[in-house]
């Protein structure tokens, strides 16, 4: 199967039941896109890894596609205008419940293959909602005021898909959801942290005005190297928020049977602590450098899984 790779001039064209030219006929290959597009992207931490079983990958790679893909229709092309943009979540927000045309196996890829995944394995459709209106949210942005505002946010944004992720593999309950949802708002916050050099120019700004405001900084001066040491210890604050929820979070790998799902999980926040790590070794540098993690840090992780995670 030949799978076209999605750009600016394409993309919009997975915001159609038929999928254009990304039209599949068969759940296999619908299934094959969305493997092939959580292989391509870049991220930090695992993504339907070996580390998940065999059985599970397909629905995770589904899980994943419509995340991504929903989440580049809102961040990727920010020069589109903002309503064709969200016109496009709203028809994903409309295809989760067009049942019956996916059932055809003919069309979107992304679509035919998470509701073969939503079928089989009883998802919710109210997790991939939430996700939607937080890739909306996006689109019109608006600063936090509080940390509260950003676990709001982070509740639409990373909560569900550790949700998902559990209910793939029959793990989710009361116990379970509020040691994964500590994890994924922890996530979430890092990649706030990791992308501020890039959010900035976009004009974004995801640190909470009342961190701002506690250390005298505003988003205009933000930049100014003069403020870079109050900079650091505003930033400092904000990974040890994060840390916190990696170190509440982290139980939830003694509360799970899945051996294979613990090494996932177990994984993910060592690549989290390893970039906090980065992040704090940048101090102010990293409104102006991405970090990400490179061969050795992936290597450090493989290394160290065995073992118990302490998190500092």
């Amino acid at each position: 199967m030949v799978v076209v790779s999605y750009t600016q001039q394409n993309i919009f064209e997975l915001a159609t039941l038929n999928g254009g030219v990304f039209g599949v006929d068969s759940v296999e290959s619908a299934y094959g896109f969305c493997r092939k597009l959580a292989t391509d992207h870049y991220e930090n931490f695992p993504v339907a890894s070996v580390l998940i079983p065999k059985r599970h990958r397909n629905c995770i790679s589904a899980i994943y596609a419509f995340a991504r893909c929903a989440d580049d229709f809102a961040d990727e092309y920010s020069d589109i205008n903002s309503e064709a943009r969200l016109s496009a979540l709203a028809e994903f927000n409309s295809f989760l419940f067009q049942d019956e045309f996916f059932k055809k196996h003919s069309g979107n890829p992304i679509f035919i293959a998470l509701h073969d995944s939503i079928i089989n394995y009883k998802l919710p459709k109210l997790p991939f909602q939430k996700l939607l209106e937080a890739f909306k949210q996006d689109i019109l942005f608006k600063q936090p005021q509080t940390l509260k505002d950003l676990e709001k946010y982070c509740s639409l944004s990373a909560n569900p898909v550790g949700e998902l992720v559990l209910r793939v593999f029959g793990l989710y309950n009361d116990t379970s959801s509020k040691y994964s949802d500590a994890i994924c708002t922890g996530l979430q916050l890092l990649n706030f942290w990791q992308d501020l050099s890039i959010d900035l120019k976009n004009g974004r700004c995801f640190i909470p005005q009342e961190i701002l405001d506690k250390h005298g900084l505003s988003i205009e001066n933000l930049l100014n190297e003069k403020k870079s040491l109050i900079l650091d210890n505003c930033l400092s604050e904000l990974y040890n928020v994060t840390s916190g929820y990696f170190r509440y979070g982290k139980n939830l790998i003694i509360n799970l049977d899945n051996f294979r799902l613990r090494y996932e999980i177990k994984a993910t926040l060592l690549s989290g602590c390893k970039l906090i790590k980065k992040l704090m070794k940048m101090k102010s540098s990293v409104i102006y450098n991405r970090p990400k993690l490179n061969k050795i840090d992936v290597a450090g992780v493989l290394f160290n899984l065995p073992f118990y995670i302490k998190i500092k």
